[in-house]
């Protein structure tokens, strides 16, 4: 039957179809028939009148038609000379002739067969195409739904896991309580609590071993809250309780979690039981820590985005002047490197990481605008006159600081022409990748957020509340790139320093690497890093402190000294404007520098209220 009705073009219209009984009672109750030609139509089987077959209309005569005709006869071929009446055998029963004239007169009526072919109505789709959704609804039709079936196979897990927590979920698995049934040998108490007879509701939720795994697992990751309590005995009603208690965009990430701590923990009993392990929270623990990698490396986007170390541990040992320390320490060996030239191969990384970043926070930002999870874009301006006078004269120092950088190591060199052209390819080129790496995130990231967008793009794309707005490997990689700019940065930046330094504690009588120059060296490196590392801990001030040195340094370097340096050594008339035009960028700026100091000291003290010292928080 199955195979009259699919398409003559389908590959597999040909192949013989092995139905189950049941499965085939489904079918032909389920499909209606609207005869053309009658070539499709199974006469004695389908259901082309008006939605009923000739099993409902005569039930009696069924039983006097061949088998072989009831499975094969087709509609067109039952009117051919009346087949259909030659199909019944032996004699009729009273009864039975009066179906048979019942469906004699149905046929009566019926209009000659047309030339298009037969139609069948898949009845249970409103559209009348069939579909495995439905026709899988169709069968489990008055059945007993599993009712955590969405939280378990629609969460990101390996396969083996979700078995497991399926036949966990009912009653399935072999623990002491099962086995006992059996009469086979058991433990008489849970191995995991000593105190409890086993079964596995017990081993996964009442267990005083699992709900020590439970809360401490749930308190890195925010919810400690949602462990399960001595009065949850019944791991999927906590299941489902606990879910409702997460944060919409949080429950697939959730539900990931709880899948692996639940097999996490029944790996940790099966040792116990067969290895002879002592029960450990810590070595659970691990394991969840080290499958959760895994399971995040392999796909668990949700996982992945619950877990990341601020959310992981929020209430965690290590705050921020920690990582610091660890930057520092990694910095400190890398500012060995005896001089400048010895860090181009570094400056030359700087230049990928800075262009890799770039391309990845701003693919982030687009991804994140045109997401249905995106706030809601206000590009206005709500506050003062004042405060935007300010804000302006902020960002025009922290502009003076970027792309003050790539002129400072060259500034002597251009002022007097004709500047040396390699110089003068090397500030293009700079000019060209800091505008690159600046204007394209801020242009990205202003589309994507508006006024809420942060100075660190990333506390956008990772807000407090809610999902990430981008993947999390995107994100991850991203924080790789700054971190390893960073330390180019720091390195190629902390030369001038160590130069002034060592012009005094160095002696040139001496090779580099001799005591008398390496001692000092290693001394002073050291001791500046740690200076840095530890005003960055104090003082957690990043875009404050770009914008202060930006208008106190940076603009009168690259703005005003540069214009007093040329009319003094060159002295043009004072009335040509070549004099006139350095007179009046000097001015300018000089007032945009003393307005952009102000703006950025400004700032710094509004932010010193929120933070203390050593805080774990960045202000930018």
């Amino acid at each position: 039957m199955a195979r009259r009705k699919t398409k003559p073009d389908c590959p597999w219209a040909l192949f013989e179809l092995h139905m189950h009984p049941y499965m085939k009672i489904m079918f032909e109750i389920s499909v209606n028939s609207e005869v053309g030609d009658g070539a499709s139509t199974l006469f004695w089987t389908d259901r082309w009148i008006q939605g009923r077959s000739v099993h409902d209309l005569a039930p009696a005569l069924l039983p006097f038609v061949s088998k072989r005709a009831v499975a094969c006869r087709t509609f067109a071929a039952a009117l051919q000379d009346n087949q259909w009446v030659r199909d019944i055998r032996g004699g009729l029963p009273v009864a039975t002739i009066a179906d048979f004239l019942q469906l004699w007169d149905v046929l009566a009526d019926l209009p000659a067969l047309v030339v298009h072919r037969d139609q069948h109505v898949w009845t249970p789709c409103l559209s009348g195409s069939y579909s495995a959704a439905s026709a899988y609804k169709r069968l489990f039709v008055g059945g007993i739904p599993f009712e955590p079936a969405k939280r378990l196979w629609k969460s990101w897990a390996p396969l083996r896991c979700k078995l497991f927590l399926w036949l966990a979920t009912h009653n399935r698995c072999w623990t002491a309580d099962r086995l006992a049934r059996r009469g086979l040998a058991h433990h008489p108490r849970c191995l995991l609590c000593d105190q409890e007879e086993e079964d596995v509701q017990h081993i996964l939720t009442s267990c005083v071993f699992a709900r020590q795994v439970w809360a401490q697992v749930l308190t890195r990751v925010g919810l400690q809250d949602r462990a399960p309590s001595q009065f949850d005995d019944v791991f999927q009603d906590w299941w489902r309780r606990a879910s409702h208690r997460v944060p919409k965009e949080a429950r697939k990430g959730f539900h990931s979690l709880v899948i692996l701590v639940a097999w996490s923990i029944w790996k940790h009993r099966n040792r116990c039981v067969f290895d002879g392990l002592q029960p450990s929270v810590p070595l659970v623990l691990q394991e969840v820590l080290d499958l959760g990698r895994i399971w995040i490396i392999a796909g668990a986007k949700a996982l992945g985005r619950l877990i990341m170390y601020s959310n992981l541990a929020p209430h965690g040992p290590l705050k921020l002047y920690h990582f610091i320390i660890v930057v520092a320490v990694v910095l400190a060996f890398l500012s060995q490197l005896p001089s400048f030239h010895s860090l181009r191969h570094i400056n030359l990384g700087s230049l990928i990481l800075s262009f890799g970043y770039t391309i990845l926070v701003s693919a982030a930002c687009i991804r994140a605008g045109m997401s249905t999870n995106a706030p809601t874009k206000d590009y206005s301006l709500s506050s003062s006159k004042s405060e935007k006078t300010f804000n302006a004269f902020l960002a025009i120092s922290i502009l003076a600081s970027v792309f003050g950088n790539g002129i400072l190591p060259e500034i002597q060199a251009t002022l007097a022409p004709p500047a040396a052209g390699k110089m003068m390819k090397a500030l293009t080129l700079c000019y060209a990748v800091v505008f690159f790496t600046f204007y394209f995130p801020a242009i990205t990231g202003y589309w994507a957020f508006g006024n809420q967008v942060q100075s660190n793009v990333l506390q956008s794309l990772l807000p407090d509340s809610g999902p990430s707005l981008a993947p999390t490997w995107l994100l991850g990689l991203a924080v790789v790139l700054v971190l390893l700019q960073l330390l180019a940065i720091a390195l190629v930046y902390s030369q001038v320093a160590y130069e002034i330094m060592e012009k005094k504690s160095a002696d040139v009588a001496h090779g580099r690497f001799s005591r008398r120059n390496l001692v000092p060296r290693v001394a002073l490196r050291t001791a500046y890093v740690a200076a840095c590392a530890f005003v960055a801990a104090m003082l957690p001030f990043f875009g404050d402190i770009v914008g202060v040195v930006g208008a106190v340094g940076f603009i009168p370097l690259d703005f005003v000294l540069p214009v007093v340096m040329y009319n003094r050594t060159l002295a043009p008339p004072r009335r040509s404007p070549v004099y006139l035009a350095n007179m009046a960028i000097m001015v300018v700026f000089t007032g945009v520098g003393i307005i952009g100091a102000v703006a950025s000291v400004r700032k710094l003290a509004l932010d010193a209220g929120k933070f203390k010292l050593f805080s774990d928080n960045v202000v930018d």
